[in-house]
């Protein structure tokens, strides 16, 4: 069974979807990053210098003071409905899905392009002849 699990993980498939997700998740980390440091300052300027990130709406369980934070409702025990966080997080799942799709497109054109490329190469090449050593 061990022998098997080697065979498996040496595959080059195995390999490349670890090399994937490694920066898959790198990536995730830039767009985060994006959003909440480039795109929600920006969001939260146009709609007059507000914070999305600590929006939220208390459904039960007491009143929220005034200008109170979200992570301080939640230490309070208020049951509350973070808006503000889901905007920011779907906007970072936007912003995934958009370029891993446009990956996704042009993956078989880029790969078509480049069968061709060497096809014609292949084509351009003289015939080489065997020579002789002796």
């Amino acid at each position: 069974m061990l022998k098997d699990f080697k065979q498996f993980i040496a595959k080059g498939n195995v390999m490349d979807l670890a090399v994937a997700v490694i920066i898959g998740g790198a990536f995730a980390l830039i767009v985060k990053s994006m959003t909440d440091d480039l795109i929600m300052p920006v969001v939260g300027a146009v709609f007059g210098n507000v914070d999305f990130s600590d929006k939220f709406v208390v459904l039960g369980g007491g009143e929220a003071e005034a200008g109170m934070t979200l992570e301080a409702a939640r230490e309070a025990g208020l049951n509350v409905l973070a808006w503000g966080n889901f905007v920011s997080v779907a906007i970072n799942f936007v912003i995934l899905a958009s370029s891993s799709s446009s990956c996704w497109c042009a993956m078989p054109r880029r790969s078509a392009s480049s069968s061709r490329r060497r096809k014609r190469k292949l084509r351009r090449r003289p015939a080489v002849r065997a020579r002789s050593i002796c």
